[in-house]
């Protein structure tokens, strides 16, 4: 079932606090905390999420939304080449690795396309699903879906120039920590960086209306886009992993069974990760239990919204055993109803 945010604050405003009406901002911010406790302890029917890629090289950016990789597989739609392993069509399971994975005895044996199947976790902290590097320095432009008549503010971009420097930047008369690059205006189609780029650290922006793009402009003058923001991102930070098999020049696609991660929501449209409403009502009262101090009253509230979870998730899934019958012959060669 779908749970939109505004739907959850009409059935949920009298579990949050005393006397709150369901148009209290408060109840956002209380429903928002919710969700964020219940969410690590167990896989809802929502936190679960398939996600498709293009493999262009053997890393691979995760969207904002994705926490960490379950499962993952790999299928060639038109495999030709010494490279390819198999026919066109087929595809191949890999084994999804921690990121001590690269640094372990027998572990992705120098990234040869001969190697094992494997996913394996390069961690988290960075802003783009693209680089510059030393070779291809890039100079960085940055466009905005929707320009607005009055100043956005800054994006501050962290990182190193082609002679290895952090860039500061005056903004309002305080130095900052990076350059800045002004939000594009109605009538401005973009702003470039004034330097190039060969290694970026972090990039932080403020909200905006609509969605940043962040392109890489080589020296050639080829632009490529690297980034892509939500408009209520602020610290964009997501995760890579590297396949250690692939071959330069196997076109493949990636398909993945993900974690979703926690992200903040205000807008009352927002479908929620957590549709169970008995969950989030005894998780509410959690939170109220805590701010009085009635730890044992929180702990048994949310000890009964995370069984109220798993047994909804265990509905959802399936989870039941198999029947499995025996005997006493040998291999089981009589048994009729094995299963």
């Amino acid at each position: 079932m779908r749970l939109i945010l505004s739907q959850a604050c009409e059935l949920l405003y009298e579990f949050a606090e005393y006397g709150m009406c369901p148009t209290d901002p408060r109840l956002v911010t209380n429903i928002n905390f919710a969700i964020e406790r219940l969410l690590p302890r167990l896989n809802p029917e929502k936190s679960i999420a398939r996600y498709q890629f293009d493999i262009v090289n053997n890393v691979i950016t995760m969207p904002r939304d994705v926490k960490t990789v379950l499962a993952a597989s790999t299928s060639y739609p038109s495999c030709t080449g010494s490279t390819c392993l198999c026919g066109p069509g087929c595809t191949s399971i890999l084994s999804v690795k921690g990121r001590w994975y690269e640094m372990m005895p027998g572990g992705p044996v120098g990234f040869l396309a001969c190697a094992q199947n494997i996913l394996f976790d390069l961690g988290t902290g960075f802003s783009t699903f693209a680089d510059p590097s030393v070779n291809n320095p890039l100079t960085l432009r940055l466009y905005a879906d929707i320009p607005q008549t009055s100043d956005e503010g800054y994006v501050v971009i962290q990182g190193e120039d082609t002679n290895g420097n952090m860039p500061y930047s005056l903004i309002n008369g305080t130095y900052v920590r990076g350059q800045a690059v002004q939000i594009p205006m109605q009538g401005d189609p973009y702003h470039d960086t004034p330097q190039m780029w060969q290694k970026i650290g972090s990039i932080t922006k403020p909200q905006t209306v609509g969605r940043l793009r962040l392109y890489g402009v080589d020296a050639q003058g080829n632009s490529t886009e690297i980034a892509m923001w939500e408009p209520d991102e602020l610290n964009p930070d997501y995760r890579r992993y590297q396949i250690t098999w692939l071959g330069p020049d196997t076109p493949g696609i990636l398909t993945v069974l993900a974690k979703r991660r926690f992200v903040w929501t205000t807008s009352q449209y927002s479908d929620l990760f957590i549709a169970n409403i008995g969950a989030l009502q005894n998780a509410l009262l959690a939170l109220k239990f805590e701010k009085a101090g009635a730890y044992d009253q929180a702990k048994a509230a949310w000890e009964t919204a995370f069984g109220i979870l798993d047994y909804d998730s265990k509905d959802y899934d399936g989870d039941y055993g198999a029947s499995l019958q025996l005997a006493e012959w040998f291999t089981g060669g009589d048994i009729y109803n094995l299963r």
